[in-house]
């Protein structure tokens, strides 16, 4: 079996462990690589970076807890040059972090081998996992979760001083992994099985939270007063319940590429996020489930709880949670309590597999429910007919691209066909070893869509037609990247959403915090946490709390922050009166403009 599981790694991440390519994509770019590169290089000069003087025209770096700055595993990147290439190493590893502590929590639950598998299969190549891969602290505060759960549980069971010790590392450690709102829901976790499991020897439980906070003190003792004076304070339940997950979106989760493949660019809805996908056949082992057991009973109800939780403002019941339940506001995108849906289902998916006698006709009915959606799904979209059903927005996609209507059908029939395949099988094949196949199938087809990588030499390219541009600035320069520029040069629509095309261009107009990497400064930047004292100095109230609101952008407010050159349009006459050194020819869509040398 073990073999098998190394098997199949090689096989869910073969172009990136054989082919050379690397993640690249979205926060890991504009955030977690200038980061990393930054403080390594500091760390070379023989120093800590306690601040990070390229964007915000300086801004505290131990302080926001989202980089991760003390966690061990950063001396990956320490040890590879390459940080794309580290990044790669680093995301690889923490899956196999995730599979063995969800493997030791089933162990410790009870639960057979083969369950235990099945467990560990779900959670690890789970379409929430993948998701993650586009932001490394958010993949490691997931793949830590299921070691502090392991680690709570058999804290409780038996209280020893070891146990305690062996708790506090682990949850230090998620804490320093990086996230602060997956390191909120993790403790929720823990607080609902205290609830349930409430120990006899109670001071361990106090000891335990005591060392985690002098433990942790050095990094969130900072990070508390950072957030409290930062921009995201003055964010109120609008801002909290933003990226709730819509219940139209539920869809995704039984039948993933109905909203597109993101990596073959035909993404149409969601950005064909795969998130919260599990697999049809780990719903269908948690529905046989022994509902006797506490646990199962425990896990059904932590996975409702979060399911319910993760549609936000499209319940009754988050307006309520949001007033009562201390902290839950400080967090945005509920949608991401779909990490502890995913948790639960992982775990009662084990237990079901334990009991495949009562999923016998489920799994008659989930087959053929799928085919029934299949030839659903071609009436409806392969005819007019039904056209006055579907929302006016989904209407205009249709007529915007003629290509959107035949390319759902065919993803549609596609993904109910091969479920209904995969189903079928696991009615016939229902040994240990073919169920961990069978349903790794699952996840392998559908889930590394969202796998966004590209080969190592064409990233390398990108920062190679940056040397010209970063010599025109002078050295210790500050620039300003002029917000127009953001959109790459196509519309993100049906067909067209070409992440490799757009982190390119993110590259080439040093968007922040591209910047850091070449130790340019910016008066802008990208983070999770802003200083609301620089975002006061501009006069205009915050609107994004992982930027700065510039405002309207005049040559006054860039002189008085020292900007010696801005990216920005051509043609731009109030920068222009004041940045008269303008390289016009530069790109059709970009032109620096220089600060006249006196």
């Amino acid at each position: 079996m073990r073999v098998m599981i190394l098997l199949l790694f090689a096989i869910f991440f073969f172009r990136q462990i054989f082919g050379g390519e690397v993640w690249y994509c979205c926060d890991n770019l504009l955030i977690n690589i200038p980061a990393r590169k930054f403080q390594i290089e500091e760390l070379r000069l023989g120093r800590f970076p306690l601040e990070n003087p390229y964007i915000f025209s300086g801004t505290p770096f131990l302080a926001d807890i989202n980089l991760a700055a003390l966690y061990p595993g950063n001396i990956i990147f320490f040890l590879f040059r390459n940080p794309f290439g580290a990044l790669t190493i680093a995301i690889i590893y923490h899956f196999f972090v995730a599979f063995t502590g969800v493997y030791l929590v089933a162990k410790t639950l009870g639960l057979s081998r083969t369950a235990r598998y099945v467990s560990a299969i779900v959670f690890t190549f789970s379409g929430t996992m993948v998701t993650y891969t586009n932001n490394l602290p958010m993949l490691q505060v997931a793949a830590l979760l299921p070691w502090v759960f392991w680690a709570w549980v058999r804290l409780l069971a038996r209280p020893t001083p070891i146990r305690v010790i062996v708790f506090a590392t682990l949850a230090s450690l998620q804490i320093f992994a990086g996230h602060a709102q997956f390191m909120y829901y993790t403790w929720a976790l823990l607080l609902a099985w205290t609830i349930v499991h409430w120990p006899k020897k109670a001071v361990y439980v106090g000891w335990s939270v005591i060392f985690v906070t002098i433990l942790t003190a050095v990094q969130t003792v900072p990070f508390f007063k950072f957030a409290q004076e930062s921009t995201r304070s003055t964010f109120g339940y609008e801002y909290s319940v933003y990226d709730s997950l819509n219940p139209l979106a539920i869809i995704r989760l039984i039948i993933p590429w109905s909203v597109g493949i993101l990596n073959q660019g035909t993404a149409w809805a969601m950005g064909g996020s795969v998130y919260g996908y599990v697999g049809v056949l780990p719903l269908i082992l948690t529905l046989v489930a022994p509902r006797r057991k506490p646990v199962v009973r425990f896990f059904l109800i932590v996975a409702l709880v979060s399911f319910i939780t993760a549609l936000g403002k499209y319940t009754p019941f988050y307006p309520l949670l949001y007033r009562i339940v201390p902290g839950l506001g400080s967090f945005r995108s509920p949608q991401h309590f779909l990490l502890i849906w995913t948790f639960a289902i992982a775990i009662l998916a084990g237990y079901g597999s334990q009991k495949l006698a009562r999923a016998k006709k489920l799994l008659v009915i989930a087959a053929a429910g799928m085919l029934s959606v299949a030839v659903f799904a071609v009436a409806i979209f392969g005819t007019h007919v039904f056209d006055p059903l579907f929302p006016a927005k989904l209407v205009s996609k249709f007529a915007l691209d003629p290509a959107l209507r035949p390319t759902i059908m065919r993803l549609i029939v596609l993904n109910t066909g091969l479920t209904a395949i995969i189903v079928s099988l696991f009615y016939k094949y229902r040994t240990g070893l073919a169920i961990c196949v069978l349903i790794f199938s699952d996840l392998f087809i559908f889930t590394r869509s969202n796998i966004i990588t590209e080969s190592q030499s064409t990233v390398s390219s990108w920062f190679e037609v940056n040397d010209a541009l970063v010599r025109s600035i002078e050295p210790d320069g500050k620039i300003f990247v002029h917000k127009d520029l953001y959109p790459a040069q196509y519309q993100k629509q049906f067909g067209k959403n070409q992440l490799p095309d757009e982190a390119a261009w993110q590259v080439a107009i040093l968007r922040p915090n591209i910047n850091m990497l070449y130790r340019i400064g910016s008066i802008d930047g990208y983070a999770s946490i802003v200083s609301r004292t620089y975002q006061d100095s501009f006069g205009v109230p915050a609107t994004d709390p992982t930027g700065i609101n510039v405002g309207e952008v005049t040559g006054e407010k860039l002189i008085s922050r020292s900007v010696n050159v801005v990216l920005a349009p051509p043609d731009q006459k109030y920068i222009r009166e004041l940045y008269p050194l303008m390289l016009s020819e530069w790109t059709p869509r970009m032109a620096i403009y220089r600060e006249a040398r006196k």
